[in-house]
């Protein structure tokens, strides 16, 4: 920010960023709250400036970027006996970052990188009088290969599905559509759904929700895309955004912000209605927060969900830290021994045995706390992780 010479000012969020000022306005938005956020930079020149500036910095680091990226290279370095393909807009510097057993196909290939800005900051960290409550992330890019959902990169992507048979299907990088006009999205997004109608069922197809913006859009995704897709991974900002665009339970949730740690019965009553009212196919969500994650699944599609959420929380800490082991003096534990998951229900978790489970209906839900690093170095791509992680240790019933 003062590389850019931005200093200090209003709070404000925008769907889209337009200058320098909504840059200014909507990090200083969600910094005072300490909420992960992604906001598209509608000018290509004003963005361009945005990364020279951020490149010229001395802690500057190129990292990959792409939540679909992100998960392939979660998936084959922490699980090297698996085979990843990554269909998606990918320039010669994520290439040479990617996992040597990550296969990008020809068609894929794009001459120049497609730049994701990430600024991280710590919790306590002062800027314009707020101070961050918690230890995230705000994110803008510029992504015309993305955010286009080129079709090219769509039709390689369904075109190498034909000849690899996986065992499992991973969609990301929708939310990259959002800020753009209606006609545009709405085409995109029939073109996408016509395109799932064509995969077998016994392929599970997960979505993994990034942070959005438009209402519209938004409520689009849910009702045109969700139905097609068996499991789909969101934060407590993109849990409550859906919920407030589509008509869900607690929708306020969103308009008079989104806790640090949300309470668990209104998650789940949201997590409830996504699984129960838009159709057969969807039966899996997984949410994840700073301090706890939650798996709802329809027990006749999904087992070993007790093992996936463990997993899940585990490596949160692990990633935060950037250290496997675990240790009392690098983490901590917010969450209450006793929580409320609905109006007459609550649950104490054992700390030897602290993935628990519950039924609702049709519904079972897995509930576990997470061992939060107390001094992060990285928050990029916590959720990939999380999400990925959850998923290698799911076992779907086809």
């Amino acid at each position: 920010m003062r590389a850019l010479g931005l200093k200090p000012g209003e709070a404000a969020d925008h769907a889209t960023l337009q200058n320098m000022q909504h840059l200014q306005e909507a990090f200083t938005f969600f910094f005072g709250k300490g909420s992960a956020a992604e906001r598209y930079y509608e000018d290509e020149a004003g963005f361009n400036s945005v990364v020279t500036a951020a490149s010229s910095l001395q802690n500057a680091q190129w990292y990959i970027g792409g939540n679909a990226a992100l998960m392939a290279q979660k998936i084959s370095s922490t699980f090297p006996e698996t085979e990843v393909m990554l269909v998606g807009p990918v320039g010669p510097k994520l290439l040479s970052l990617l996992h040597t057993s990550v296969k990008v196909p020809e068609k894929a290939l794009i001459d120049e990188d497609e730049v994701h800005l990430i600024m991280e900051y710590q919790k306590n960290e002062i800027w314009g009088g707020r101070s961050a409550p918690v230890a995230n992330r705000f994110i803008t890019s510029h992504d015309e290969s993305n955010s286009h959902l080129l079709m090219q990169h769509v039709s390689a992507f369904f075109d190498t599905l034909a000849s690899w048979d996986p065992d499992l299907i991973v969609l990301a990088g929708l939310h990259l559509l959002d800020g753009h006009e209606e006609s545009l999205w709405q085409k995109k997004l029939q073109g996408l759904r016509e395109h799932l109608k064509t995969l077998p069922t016994s392929t599970p197809i997960h979505l993994e929700v990034a942070s959005m913006a438009d209402r519209n859009f938004t409520a689009q995704v849910v009702t045109q895309l969700f139905p097609f897709v068996d499991s789909i991974g969101c934060n407590e900002q993109e849990l409550a955004f859906l919920s407030h665009a589509a008509g869900g339970p607690h929708a306020s949730m969103y308009v008079e912000g989104v806790a640090v740690q949300p309470d668990l019965d209104k998650v789940v009553d949201i997590m409830h209605w996504l699984l129960t009212s838009l159709g057969d196919r969807l039966s899996r969500v997984h949410y994840h927060s700073l301090t706890y994650h939650v798996i709802g699944v329809r027990t006749d599609r999904w087992n070993n969900t007790r093992q996936a959420i463990a997993a899940g929380a585990r490596v949160a800490g692990q990633q935060a830290c950037m250290q496997l082991e675990l240790t009392p003096d690098i983490v901590e534990l917010r969450m209450p021994r006793d929580v409320r998951f609905g109006d007459d229900a609550s649950l104490t978790y054992d700390p030897t045995q602290p993935a628990v489970g519950w039924q609702r209906g049709d519904v079972s839900y897995y509930f576990s706390p997470v061992l939060i690093c107390k001094e992060p170095l990285r928050t990029v791509g916590l959720g990939d992780a999380i999400s990925s992680t959850a998923l290698i240790y799911s076992e779907f019933v086809r």
